[in-house]
């Protein structure tokens, strides 16, 4: 089986947010939408497999980020 190229939907996400900036737009999630589920849907249509990168959903930081988030500490 050949290799197929791919792409972390993660970072599809973000390239259109940024596209989308640049058109003149502010794109804002919508609560309920599955937007990594539609962008791994969108990369396999077009052939390409969603690889997501290990630093996209390991916690490297020891949940600082979710803490902050969550405590404001």
């Amino acid at each position: 089986m050949p290799n197929r190229p791919n792409y972390d939907p993660f970072k599809l996400l973000k390239d259109v947010q940024e596209i989308l900036r640049t058109k003149g737009l502010e794109p804002q999630p919508v609560d309920g939408v599955d937007r990594l589920g539609l962008a791994t849907k969108l990369l396999e249509g077009y052939g390409i497999e969603a690889a997501v990168q290990p630093e996209s959903v390991l916690d490297l930081d020891g949940h600082a980020r979710y803490n902050r988030r969550v405590h404001g500490d």
